[in-house]
């Protein structure tokens, strides 16, 4: 398990979310000092603190995981689907041509 992975994710999703690490701490049952260990990947959360955490921040084990996961590129796959869904027509097919070359010179290569 990437501790750093997951700590760094833990984070990000605590700050969108607007919470403190004391206020987060509060929600989990934890101290201050374990939340600041877990998002620094000085420590891993067990698994029913890690339990606990994903409930506190109403979020998901695979979004929490997903830079651990085999299959965490679906998950960022799906994000960037809806990020992409955001921006106008002209924008999209100027990163979908990027992405298409990219993806061209990958494949001349092998």
């Amino acid at each position: 398990m990437d501790k750093k992975e997951i700590g760094l994710t833990i984070k990000q999703i605590r700050e969108h979310a607007a919470f403190s690490q004391e206020q987060l701490a509060e929600k989990v049952g934890v101290s201050c000092g374990t939340i600041s260990m877990i998002e620094r990947g000085a420590r891993a959360p067990s698994l029913e603190v890690l339990i606990r955490i994903i409930n506190a921040l109403d979020t998901t084990a695979d979004l929490v995981l997903r830079d651990v996961l085999k299959n965490g590129y679906a998950i960022k796959e799906s994000e960037l689907n809806e990020k992409l869904k955001t921006l106008s027509l002209t924008d999209r097919k100027h990163i979908y041509h990027v992405v298409e070359t990219m993806i061209s010179d990958l494949s001349a290569k092998h």
